[in-house]
């Protein structure tokens, strides 16, 4: 056709009656296949109608090229629930998962089962399983210190030195922290954590301490 603007389309079920007018930019879906289409072109003498054509709509395959698994930006434990996803699927694919969900620092597999609009579309490749890993995180002991400055003066009552600023996933077990008698002691802590989610942390130097006798 010379001139497309001048150019009307129409579709029809039996290509007999009901002829309705299309746009030339609709996409069809594929339960139009088996419908017939006609052009009607204008001009200033008159109309001019077209012999039918039947139309044939087959299924589309979907492209998952650009289809990844998508990570969550921080991977470490921080006693959250993270997730792995696929990005990028197109809008008629509803994915739905098992093993993409986890809070626990390990390691895992994710699936992905799909529905998708069969109707128009052939089944798509399955996704590939995804390994994905939760790391454990480190303690953070930059601020811990013992609370003693100097020695402690004799006077019957128990003196007892302990760690401050001690991080809230830990707890310190305590060797000859506490005493009621003079003398000098070595103080060892022991830090209790996680070991599920936490990398073993640093070890925490021993400290020196003195109750002298008094006056």
């Amino acid at each position: 056709f010379s001139d497309i603007r001048n150019v009307i389309i129409q579709m029809s079920r039996d290509g007999k009656n009901d002829w309705e007018t299309i746009d030339r930019n609709d996409i069809f879906p594929v339960s139009c296949s088996g419908s017939y289409i006609r052009y009607i072109v204008s001009n200033g003498v008159g109309e001019t109608v077209s012999d039918i054509q039947e139309v044939k709509i087959r299924k589309a395959d979907y492209d998952l090229s650009k289809v990844y698994w998508k990570m969550p930006d921080d991977r470490k434990y921080d006693g959250h629930e993270k997730k792995v996803e696929l990005a990028n699927l197109p809008d008629t694919i509803i994915p739905s998962y098992s093993g993409n969900t986890a809070t626990d620092a390990g390691t895992y597999t994710a699936s992905a089962y799909f529905d998708y609009d069969s109707a128009n579309y052939n089944q798509p490749p399955g996704a590939a399983d995804y390994v994905w890993e939760i790391e454990k995180s480190d303690i953070n002991l930059t601020d811990v210190s013992w609370n003693y400055e100097e020695a402690f003066t004799y006077d019957g009552s128990e003196k007892t030195v302990e760690l401050t600023r001690i991080p809230d996933d830990t707890t310190i077990n305590y060797i000859e922290n506490r005493s009621s008698v003079a003398g000098t002691f070595r103080a060892n802590a022991e830090i209790l954590y996680d070991k599920k989610n936490f990398n073993r942390p640093a070890q925490i130097e021993p400290l020196e301490w003195e109750i002298k006798c008094g006056e």
